[in-house]
C-alpha cells in the first residue's frame, strides 16, 4: 500500500522540503526584528516577505529539476505508442543530463537490435508468424506474407484462424492453448500429422511447422515458422512418377531387344543363310562337274549370290548403327533417313539443316547417335499414328552451345493425355535419351493441326559422371 507522500510529485516535495526548512527560520527571523523594533506589523511583513521569496526560489529550483524529468517521462510515453524516433532531450543537472543521454543510448541500441532482427526476418525463406493469446497475429515476415497471399499489413492484427482451414480452426485452438500451459518452449510440428495452410484464394497446401513459446510481461507469445512442402511432395510425386516409366521403359526396351533379336536371327537366317547355302551348293556342282562343266554361268550365279550376301549384311550393320554417322557426320546421315523413309512411306519429307551444326558435332558422337534414334523415333511415330501427307525435319545451331532438332507434321496431332499413356514408350525412349545427354525434349500438338516433336541438346558429349 502507497502512502500519500508516494502521490506527490517531485516539484511538489521539493516546494513542501523549502518551505519546512525556511519558515521557521522566517519565523525567527521575524521575531527577532520585531522584538528590536517593537512593531509587531513589521515582524509579519518581513516573515511574509521571506516566506514568498522561499517559495519563488523553492518553485524555479523545482523546475530545473522536474522539467527535464517530466520530459523524459513524455519521450518514453512517446516510445511506448511507437514513435520510435523520439529521443530526450539532454538538458537539466547533470545527474538528469547523464539519465537523458544513457536512456538515448538505450534507445539506440534497441533500434540497432531490431532492425538487425528485421533484417533477419525479412530475408528468411521460411515463413515467420507470432500470435498472442488471443491467437491474434502481431507480427509477420514478408515470406510468411507471399506464402499465405496477403500483404503483411494485411496480417497483423488479423485473427490466426484466417491461416487455418475452417474443419481444422478449434483442434488448433486446443492445441496452442495446451502447449502454452505445458511449460514447453518449443516443438516440431507436421512430422508425424498432416498439416495444411490456407491462402488468401481459399487453397489449402501442406506445411511443416516449428512452435516456440514466449511470456513477456505477463502475455504469452507464440512464434510458428512454417516450410511449404508443396514443391517437395510435387517432386516426390515426380520423381515417383519418372521411376514406374523408366521401369515401364526398361521392360519395354528389353521387349525391343528381344524382337529385335529374333529379327537379326531371322534375316540372318532367311539371307545369309540361305545363300551362303545356296553358293555351297553352287560350288558343290561345280566341283562333281569337273573340268568340263559350264563354269562361267555357274560363278555368275555364285557371284550374284555373293554379292545379294553382302548387301544383306551391310543392311543390317545400318539398321544396327549407320556407319554414316561415323564416316560423314549427322547431316549427311538424316539426309539418307529422310529419303528412305519418304521412299518407303510414301509421305513428302523434306530436310533443312545447317552444316555448321552437323560440324559441331563431329566430336560429340553419342549427341550425334541420340539426336539421329530420335529423328528414327519421330518418323517411325509419324509413319505409325500421325495420318500425315508431308514431314519437316529440321535441325539448327549451334546457339549458346546447343543444337536443335526439329521434326514437325501435318497429321491428326496429339492430346496432352495422349503423352502420359503407359504405352507412350517411344516418348519415353526419347525423353530417357535426352537426360542422358543433358537435352530437353518438348513435344506440341493440338488435334488435327499436326505434331511437333523438338529436342535440344548440347553440342559436345557429357563428361564421364
Amino acid at each position: 500500500m502507497t502512502s500519500w507522500t508516494d502521490r506527490i510529485s517531485i516539484r511538489a516535495r521539493i516546494v513542501l522540503l523549502v518551505l519546512t526548512i525556511l519558515v521557521p527560520v522566517a519565523a525567527i527571523l521575524a521575531l527577532h526584528l520585531g522584538a528590536r523594533d517593537a512593531a509587531p506589523w513589521l515582524s509579519v511583513d518581513i516573515g511574509v516577505g521571506v516566506l514568498v521569496v522561499a517559495l519563488g526560489l523553492a518553485w524555479r529550483a523545482s523546475a530545473a529539476i522536474a522539467r527535464p524529468i517530466a520530459e523524459l517521462a513524455q519521450v518514453a510515453a512517446s516510445v511506448a505508442a511507437g514513435r520510435t524516433e523520439a529521443r530526450a532531450r539532454v538538458a537539466g543537472s547533470p545527474e538528469i543530463a547523464a539519465v537523458a543521454r544513457q536512456f538515448n543510448l538505450m534507445l539506440d541500441a534497441r533500434d540497432l537490435s531490431d532492425a538487425r532482427l528485421r533484417g533477419i526476418l525479412d530475408s528468411a525463406t521460411d515463413a515467420i508468424v507470432t500470435a498472442n493469446d488471443e491467437q491474434r497475429i502481431v507480427m509477420a515476415n514478408p515470406a510468411a506474407a507471399r506464402m499465405f497471399g496477403y500483404r503483411v499489413e494485411e496480417l497483423v492484427g488479423a485473427p490466426l484462424a484466417q491461416l487455418i482451414p475452417a474443419r481444422y480452426r478449434e483442434r488448433h485452438r486446443i492445441d496452442m492453448q495446451a502447449f502454452g500451459e505445458s511449460g514447453v518452449d518449443m516443438r516440431q510440428m507436421g512430422r508425424r500429422m498432416h498439416l495444411l495452410g490456407l491462402r488468401a484464394d481459399g487453397s489449402e497446401f501442406p506445411l511443416e511447422t516449428s512452435i516456440s513459446h514466449l511470456s513477456l510481461a505477463g502475455q504469452s507469445l507464440y512464434t510458428a515458422m512454417h516450410r511449404d512442402l508443396s514443391e517437395v511432395q510435387r517432386a516426390q510425386a515426380e520423381l515417383a512418377r519418372s521411376h514406374a516409366d523408366l521401369q515401364r521403359l526398361v521392360v519395354a526396351q528389353e521387349a525391343v531387344r528381344e524382337d529385335e533379336r529374333k529379327r537379326i536371327a531371322r534375316e540372318l537366317h532367311d539371307d545369309l543363310q540361305q545363300m551362303l547355302g545356296a553358293i555351297r551348293m553352287h560350288l558343290g556342282s561345280m566341283r562333281e562337274a569337273g573340268p568340263g562343266a559350264d563354269a562361267p554361268a555357274q560363278l555368275a550365279e555364285v557371284d550374284a549370290l555373293a554379292a545379294s550376301a553382302i548387301d544383306s549384311t551391310r543392311r543390317i550393320i545400318h539398321n544396327l548403327r549407320p556407319h554414316m554417322l561415323e564416316d560423314l557426320g549427322l547431316v549427311p546421315a538424316l539426309d539418307v533417313l529422310v529419303a528412305q523413309f519418304g521412299k518407303l512411306t510414301g509421305l513428302d519429307v523434306r530436310l533443312a539443316a545447317d552444316e555448321a551444326a552437323g560440324r559441331a558435332l563431329l566430336d560429340a558422337p553419342a549427341v550425334t547417335t541420340c539426336l539421329y534414334r530420335v529423328a528414327q523415333e519421330a518418323l517411325h511415330n509419324v509413319a505409325s499414328h500421325a495420318g500425315a501427307s508431308s514431314v519437316q525435319v529440321g535441325l539448327s545451331g549451334p546457339q549458346q552451345g546447343r543444337i536443335v532438332l526439329r521434326i514437325s507434321d501435318d497429321g491428326a496431332g496429339m492430346r496432352a493425355e495422349d503423352r502420359l499413356k503407359p504405352q507412350s514408350f517411344g516418348l519415353l525412349g526419347m525423353q530417357e535419351r535426352m537426360r542422358a545427354v543433358g537435352g530437353t525434349l518438348q513435344v506440341e500438338g493440338r488435334p488435327g493441326e499436326g505434331t511437333t516433336v523438338e529436342v535440344s541438346v548440347p553440342s559436345s558429349d557429357p563428361g564421364p559422371g
